[in-house]
């Protein structure tokens, strides 16, 4: 199977040999050819607080409440246990928070 990966597209390098790379992303996963890659460091947190880098490199925010219980800005859904969870992908997103009870965005 033949993939096409768009300019930029952001790729998990497994490893390298040879001038090919062992690479995924959220829907495919192959080889490259070691030319085609730049590398780039994680982004630096873009805010204060809890947070982690996801598997794209982002700073994402922890899941967190809001006093009036309403979405904060950015949420992408609303898990289980009541938090609400700013998660760049649907994977594991609310996993330690009982799972996604809704999604927020389409």
């Amino acid at each position: 199977m033949l993939a096409a990966l768009p300019a930029a597209a952001r790729v998990h390098v497994s490893s390298c040999s040879q001038g090919w790379c062992s690479v995924a992303t959220d829907s495919v996963a192959g080889y490259l050819a070691e030319e085609f890659l730049t590398l780039h460091a994680p982004q630096a947190p873009a805010s204060a607080g809890r947070g982690y880098i996801n598997s794209r490199g982002q700073w994402v925010p922890s899941p967190t409440r809001t006093a009036n219980d309403s979405p904060p800005p950015g949420a992408t859904a609303r898990c289980r246990d009541g938090t609400y969870s700013f998660s760049q992908s649907r994977r594991g997103t609310c996993s330690h928070h009982g799972g996604v009870a809704r999604w927020l965005t389409p």
